[in-house]
């Protein structure tokens, strides 16, 4: 468990430190070495988890709880992507669980990657993706510019308007701004509990 200490004191005086061996004898043999021990793991696992940036993805557009959680009950828009490109083949499917990750301070890469992933067994539902931005890499598709990543050309594939948004108001922004890209709407499939999406060509 004191390989997650090693590796960040690699290179630096603690690594040779002569105490090194008494700190880590402490720490199997106090409880309370332990806890600020595991403490300080857990401070350096967030400050890892914070240089990240966090993309959340859902496989289906008409799906009326996502409207209503992520679209302002239904007056939001909806982005949606084509998948087969070097970006979005690197979403991670996310894993819902009853009980939180049980971890082990080895490799911090590993650890911070299973909490991003994990949520309550509760929103299983959603069946959600996550793409995880990183300021490491240089030339990678998951480097960060800033605070966040860089599109693959023609990745947009369309906006869809949501039921109970202004799909006019939206299709004149995207015409003024990116003209050509379909403007697809949320349609309420009568006397039934669920919605369609309605092509570009046939919202007139």
């Amino acid at each position: 468990m004191f390989d997650l200490y090693r590796n960040t004191a690699a290179g630096s005086d603690i690594a040779n430190h002569p105490i090194r061996r008494q700190f880590e004898q402490q720490v199997r043999n106090s409880p309370t070495a332990l806890q600020e021990f595991i403490e300080g793991a857990s401070k350096t696992l967030e400050v890892e988890i914070s240089k990240r940036r966090i993309y959340c993805l859902l496989p289906d557009p008409a799906s009326i709880l996502m409207w209503s959680h992520y679209a302002d009950h239904h007056r939001g828009i909806c982005l949606e992507f084509h998948v087969a490109n070097v970006l979005f083949l690197r979403a991670w499917k996310a894993a819902y669980c009853s009980e939180y990750p049980v971890w082990v301070p080895q490799d911090w890469r590993k650890i911070a990657l299973d909490v991003i992933l994990t949520k309550p067994k509760s929103w299983e539902y959603e069946q959600e993706f996550r793409i995880v931005g990183t300021p490491n890499g240089v030339g990678h598709p998951l480097k960060l510019d800033g605070d966040y990543l860089s599109l693959p050309p023609r990745a947009l594939l369309s906006i869809i308007v949501g039921c109970q948004g202004d799909y006019e108001a939206v299709r004149r922004i995207v015409n003024e701004h990116a003209p050509g890209l379909p403007v697809k709407r949320a349609l309420r499939i009568p006397y039934h509990y669920s919605l369609t999406i309605e092509d570009a060509a046939n919202a007139a």
